[in-house]
């Protein structure tokens, strides 16, 4: 501008892309936009398909279909990437049906549609469980030519097995193999966590321990699943095995995994081993996270150590929620007796005056049990001020 030289689309096309990369221009991307009309600068097909990219992955699908409108209304046809990017985006947030439509919308244009558009809708269809559906539009798209590809057996046998259809979910993956089409992280994980759910732990721990040799390394999420039916069935030794195991890789241990180990190990009354996990994320400078908080808070209370869950509930920065205070006042225990045995009727009260100055809000359950304490006290004015 300074020069007296005034950018043009594509100058605007690739200033905008870069910026919708990275999180904190993607606001300025559209006041990059918004300028860019301002100056008479007409955007085209690739202008709205990057802004409508950068929406979707958002999660802004409102906005998406506006911009889409607004290039319809501008006398802008869609072009295949524009439709890619609007069909990926439905698929993502559950929107399959409207997907479909405009896939037929695309056909119809004289668009070919691409391997990404084929296999965005048959995740789309798997993700909502609609694997009839899904299984009708792979015939339908291999009439066209469409060759499954590995996301597309990714999602498929995903699909089966949270149909619980196991069976043909491992029927699928072999057929796959004979195709040479070698799984990639995504779809061990996939394997792994279904595998896991059919309850053949052996099997899951087997195509974990032969992931490096075919030179894919589990992630976390790998791990977790495992590490999540090794809890279910009751096999914690070999769960915390596993999460050592994984504390030596690069897939270092997440919230999820302690939460899993911690509620895990309070549910079978080993609430010093859950402890002993809960000190290990201390010490390696992590923040445990909320669910971690609760899971300990929960079996402090179910074993009756209430002075531990106390000091632990207060150590929390954010995010107790009302029914930890009902715990505290059952501690473990539905009689209301046990409560005010314990003599923690006034504790329990200052804890719920702290919560109402908190962003949490008591729940009905949560007085209940208070003014049901004050009763059996005989402390009526407690009763009624609350």
């Amino acid at each position: 501008k300074e020069f007296d030289c005034r950018p043009d689309v594509f100058t605007y096309n690739v200033i905008l892309q870069v910026m919708m990369r990275e999180e904190i221009f993607f606001m300025l991307a559209f006041a990059v936009y918004n300028e860019m009309l301002k100056c008479n600068c007409a955007p085209n097909q690739y202008t709205f398909s990057i802004l409508m990219d950068g929406l979707y992955k958002k999660g802004r699908v409102g906005d998406a279909q506006k911009l889409f409108d607004d290039m319809t209304s501008r006398g802008i046809s869609p072009n295949s990437v524009t439709y890619t990017i609007l069909i990926s985006g439905l698929c993502q947030r559950g929107n399959a049906e409207d997907a479909l439509k405009l896939f037929h919308e695309m056909k119809s244009g004289g668009h070919t549609p691409d391997s990404v558009a084929h296999s965005a809708l048959l995740d789309g269809f798997c993700k909502l469980g609609r694997m009839v559906e899904a299984f009708e539009l792979l015939r339908l798209f291999e009439k066209d030519g469409f060759v499954l590809g590995l996301r597309g057996y990714s999602s498929l046998i995903d699909g089966l097995f949270k149909a619980r259809r196991y069976n043909e979910a491992f029927e699928l993956y072999a057929v796959m193999l004979k195709k040479n089409i070698k799984p990639d992280a995504v779809l061990y994980s996939v394997l792994i966590k279904g595998i896991s759910k059919a309850g053949k732990i052996e099997d899951a721990l087997k195509l974990l321990s032969s992931m490096p040799s075919e030179g894919v390394y589990p992630d976390t999420y790998c791990y977790n699943a495992v590490i999540k039916a090794l809890c279910e069935q009751g096999l914690l030794e070999e769960a915390r095995s596993l999460r050592l195991e994984m504390s030596e890789t690069e897939s270092f241990p997440d919230a999820f995994t302690d939460t899993i180990l911690i509620c895990s190990m309070c549910r079978n009354g080993l609430v010093r081993n859950a402890e002993e996990i809960f000190k290990e994320i201390e010490k390696r400078g992590c923040s445990p996270s909320v669910a971690t908080f609760n899971a300990l808070i929960d079996g402090l209370c179910k074993s009756g150590e209430l002075k531990e869950a106390r000091l632990l509930l207060h150590k929390m920065e954010v995010g107790r929620p009302a029914s930890l205070f009902l715990r505290l006042s059952h501690s473990g225990n539905k009689s209301i007796d046990t409560m005010v045995d314990s003599g923690s009727i006034l504790k329990t009260y200052k804890d719920l005056a702290q919560l109402a100055d908190s962003d949490s809000s008591p729940d009905i359950k949560t007085y209940n049990v208070l003014i049901n304490g004050f009763c059996k006290e005989g402390n009526i004015d407690g009763a009624l001020k609350l």
